[in-house]
């Protein structure tokens, strides 16, 4: 991952979820919308991982 400035969007992790909070709202209706974002969130860390959750 990638930091290019100290923006609440300024990493690739954060540019990577913009993209698809934008394209679930635009192809789903609001409740499929985050359901997806939800699972995109999910996949994306390892939630048993407790240094990845910073714990």
């Amino acid at each position: 991952m990638g930091t290019w400035s100290t923006s609440i969007t300024g990493n690739d992790t954060a540019q990577d979820l913009l993209f698809e909070y934008k394209a679930a709202f635009f192809y789903y209706d609001v409740d499929t919308a985050v359901k997806k974002i939800d699972e995109f969130v999910r996949t994306m860390f390892n939630e048993t991982d407790e240094a990845e959750l910073g714990g």
